[in-house]
């Protein structure tokens, strides 16, 4: 597919602005794709982009999933990604929960088959028909849902766009698990039992690909403290170069742990390659919980049922030092956080520097090492201190 000045907004549930996959190859000039409720552009099982003088926004970016393909590049060249989650007009909260438990006793069940969320003349009524859901029960359940909408609920009601749908939001249309899916944490979507992913400028799941980005801009409107700019995670390990296009926040690989993936539940190790070249970067690398913090006033359960207040890491992942980072060219690298790496290769003419009013320190597999130029492996730690 091959657009030029296209544009694209796209509001429901689980809607991509962009979708490529396999062979696929979406190629665009000065266009735009906007998702208010998912990615603005996916990437999956080998699909590739070649972007130009675009704009992509959406609760993602970019999101790839479903395979590591390392013979697939996509290419972006004054391209915008921005990240911006505003759920708003979704139902959320204390009301999502509600309407899945009101469908989970008419049904017996917390499931919601994909087909049937994706079925845009899906009706309530039929959905019940489906499951088999009976007539008081059916009743029970239009009065339930009716309350929590403020509206009349009836035989005739879509799916879509209905107070089930929003509270059902999920990328793989999957059951909800836990107690934590509708709380307001960095991720799109939390507990599910298809995985979560997290708003992010770009986001990987179960997934790499090569992207390349040249004279490009990244922005992620979340606040300071969900200020992802990568999230590598379910076993993904994306490589992504930086050409002439400085970016900030957080570059989060999750590490080691067992997740649930598309149905499919086995222990994943992800990691993540990355590349800034003549870019400057004003941020830090966190690995399982290392490098993440605390938030005031956030409160969720993960899914070890510990109580926590980390701004990342839900399902309580353990760090694997699966990042490597090289700076090349005439980048910087502004240290904001604690970091935590596997590799770091420093370039002749690049640097790694402290803010303002704060120095550094690194240590090697547990030993003080001087930031120069060199390549280093190992348990890499820098950290971040007051002056």
């Amino acid at each position: 597919m091959d657009v030029k000045n296209f544009s694209a907004t796209v509001y429901g549930n689980r809607s991509a602005g962009a979708y490529v996959i396999g062979g696929g190859v979406i190629t665009a000039e000065d266009s735009s794709f906007v998702s208010k409720a998912d990615a603005a552009a996916v990437i999956a099982s080998g699909g590739t982009y070649k972007l130009k003088n675009t704009i992509l926004e959406g609760v993602m970016g970019i999101k790839n999933r479903g395979g590591i393909n390392t013979d697939s590049t996509s290419t972006f060249d004054n391209v915008t990604v921005r990240a911006v989650k505003n759920m708003s007009n979704y139902i959320t909260g204390a009301k999502a929960k509600a309407a899945a438990d009101a469908w989970e006793k008419a049904s017996g069940t917390t499931e919601l088959m994909h087909f049937m969320m994706s079925d845009a003349d899906m009706t309530i009524g039929q959905l019940c028909e489906n499951y088999d859901v009976n007539d008081s029960a059916k009743k029970e359940l239009f009065e339930t849902l009716s309350e929590i909408a403020g509206e009349t609920y009836t035989e005739d009601t879509k799916l879509r766009s209905s107070v089930l749908d929003n509270t059902y939001y999920n990328y793989s249309a999957g059951a909800y698990t836990g107690t934590t899916d509708f709380s307001d944490v960095p991720y799109l979507v939390v507990g599910s039992a298809y995985g979560g992913t997290v708003s992010s400028v770009m986001e990987f799941e179960a997934a790499g690909e090569n992207l390349l980005f040249t004279n490009s801009k990244f922005e992620n409107t979340n606040g300071d403290d969900y200020n992802y700019l990568i999230a590598s995670e379910a076993g993904s390990a994306p490589v992504i170069t930086f050409d002439n296009s400085d970016a900030s926040g957080i570059i989060w690989n999750e590490g080691d742990i067992e997740r649930v993936v598309e149905g499919m539940s086995r222990s994943r190790s992800s990691a993540l390659t990355v590349t800034f070249k003549n870019s400057d970067f004003t941020g830090s690398f966190a690995d399982g919980s290392n490098g993440l913090w605390e938030v005031s006033g956030l409160s969720y359960t993960n899914s070890s049922g510990k109580t926590t207040s980390l701004n990342g890491n839900y399902y309580g992942a353990e760090a694997n030092f699966g990042i490597s980072a090289t700076f090349s060219g005439d980048s910087v690298w502004t240290v904001t956080h604690d970091s935590y790496l596997g590799s770091l290769t420093i370039e002749d003419n690049a640097s790694i520097q402290a803010p303002s009013g704060y120095k550094l320190e690194m240590t090697v597999n547990g030993k003080k090492t001087d930031i120069k130029p060199g390549t280093y492996t190992g348990e890499i730690v820098i950290t971040v201190t007051k002056v």
